[in-house]
């Protein structure tokens, strides 16, 4: 089983709390605000836009956690931060 700093779709490409005590959300919250656009979700994962897409359809664990979070609002699709946060803290992205 890989680290989840080497799997694919986990690495978390800014700095933000790392200790087991410290959520993600709220440094998530500071520096999105309240919703994330899949171009953001993106530069987090350091993946492609097309990336995060094509994985938002797929049947795995990264797609359960993050549906939930989607919003549209007219055509935009937008993802709910600290749904966003809870998601990547739950999947153990931070090393």
């Amino acid at each position: 089983m890989q680290s989840p700093d080497t799997a694919p779709g986990y690495r978390v490409s800014a700095t933000f709390p790392t200790s087991a005590d410290q959520s993600l959300s709220p440094a998530l919250l500071q520096r999105y605000g309240p919703l994330m656009t899949l171009q953001q979700i993106a530069e987090l994962l350091d993946r492609s836009p097309a990336g995060i897409r094509v994985g938002l359809y797929a049947d795995n664990e990264t797609s359960a956690l993050l549906t939930p979070a989607k919003i549209k609002i007219g055509r935009r699709l937008y993802f709910r931060t600290a749904m966003v946060g809870s998601a990547i803290d739950a999947l153990g992205a931070l090393p």
